[in-house]
């Protein structure tokens, strides 16, 4: 996903790895394993083609700048390819995505989860009839589980947040977190956020795999079949754009 030093960047508490461990990794790759690409994988799959046991597959999701401003130049230094695969609302620059938007958020109030729970309790209160929640003790109660990489508070802010409430109030609370902690651009902020068409066509072209990660980056399971069927359709038909080929 991310790949940046993020103490230059203002959100030092964003999950990434930085530069300099990408590079020791990329180097780890070349000096133990065989870097296959897309092609080779495929191939594989239906038989056609042998794999080495020690065999690696680079892909990086979400399509963020890093990927073409640090990820790309490593790539082509290092001679290997890489399947990248971005979320097409925001390769379109349409928006910034709410998975995105709460990772900014708990990156900014890291040291005051606590207000910005609170900040959560009260936009519930406020639309709590309108959307008939649960209280907000029960929500808390179900889903505040710590995780191997997040304390219990953080796993509620992202469950609350991506999945247990109504798809519209999500949008409509994580956007008022958003404005309120990180930034009241939206645009702004996705230009610098995110690849653009032009970038990824770029990519392509020097012989990185685009693939798709879905419309909106929503949760699959959570929507009805014909909302699964747009994302699809909408996913394949911008990578089509991108590679100049049909998507089957």
């Amino acid at each position: 996903h991310y790949v940046r030093d993020v103490e230059k960047t203002g959100f030092a508490g964003i999950k990434a790895r930085s530069v300099s461990q990408f590079v020791r990794q990329l180097e780890y790759l070349r000096d133990n394993y065989n870097v296959i690409t897309s092609e080779e994988f495929i191939l594989a799959i239906k038989g056609e083609h042998n794999l080495s046991e020690n065999s690696a597959l680079l892909t990086f999701d979400d399509g963020y700048i890093d990927h073409y401003t640090t990820v790309l130049p490593l790539l082509r230094k290092f001679g290997f390819k890489g399947i990248f695969a971005p979320v097409v609302q925001a390769a379109k620059g349409e928006k910034v995505l709410d998975v995105n938007k709460i990772h900014f958020i708990l990156s900014v109030t890291e040291s005051k989860i606590d207000e910005l729970i609170k900040d959560i309790f009260l936009l519930m209160d406020e639309y709590r009839n309108e959307y008939n929640l649960e209280s907000n003790e029960s929500y808390y109660a179900k889903l505040a589980k710590p995780s191997r990489f997040d304390t219990a508070d953080v796993i509620f802010v992202k469950r609350i947040l991506q999945r247990d409430l109504p798809e519209k109030l999500r949008t409509i609370i994580t956007d008022k977190l958003f404005r309120k902690y990180v930034s009241q651009d939206e645009s702004d902020f996705a230009s610098t956020l995110y690849m653009n068409q032009d970038q990824l066509k770029e990519m392509f072209d020097e012989g990185m795999e685009i693939i798709g990660h879905s419309y909106q980056h929503c949760w699959l399971n959570a929507i009805d079949a014909n909302q699964q069927q747009n994302e699809v359709r909408q996913t394949r038909d911008f990578i089509a754009q991108i590679t100049n080929r049909k998507e089957d």
